[in-house]
């Protein structure tokens, strides 16, 4: 067993390093959140390629197709090439958002508590996430819906 001694050379409190515990665990619980909707979109999506038997049945697969990845182009850049020249033909999203207040708070803020600008950021880009879950939700009801009828 060992015990996890303060930097005695940092000026932040143990308040102020719980706080950003805190705050970092549930960052990284929204990042988990915004992955899973990815993985659940992708899945979904791969399920459309050649699952259909009729020209109708095509035509749907690809319509919902389109309107998975109109979602997921909200969680993250689907159009990464790996390139240095990303970052400047598209914006980040949510994804690329929340992952760079996790590196602002770990990297320039070791030790303090967040500050009420990357409060603020968080809940913009949650409630953005939230928003896009509420969508899906949507969506997923709309279709099951449509093919009840069927």
């Amino acid at each position: 067993s060992f015990t996890v001694l303060k930097d005695p050379n940092t000026a932040g409190t143990m308040k102020d390093i719980k706080a950003q515990f805190k705050f970092l665990m549930t960052l990284r619980e929204t990042i988990n959140d915004n992955v899973a909707l990815i993985n659940k979109i992708e899945e979904l999506r791969h399920s459309l390629q050649n699952d259909y038997n009729t020209r109708d049945e095509e035509k749907a697969a690809r319509d919902m197709d389109t309107r998975l990845y109109e979602i997921e182009s909200h969680l993250f850049d689907v159009k990464l090439t790996g390139a240095r020249e990303d970052a400047f033909r598209n914006p980040n999203k949510i994804y690329g958002r929340l992952a760079a207040l996790g590196s602002d708070l770990t990297r320039y803020g070791a030790d303090f508590k967040p500050t009420n600008q990357q409060v603020e950021v968080y809940k913009v880009l949650s409630n953005r996430l939230a928003k896009q879950h509420v969508v899906f939700e949507i969506l997923m009801e709309d279709d099951y819906w449509d093919s009840e009828k069927k």
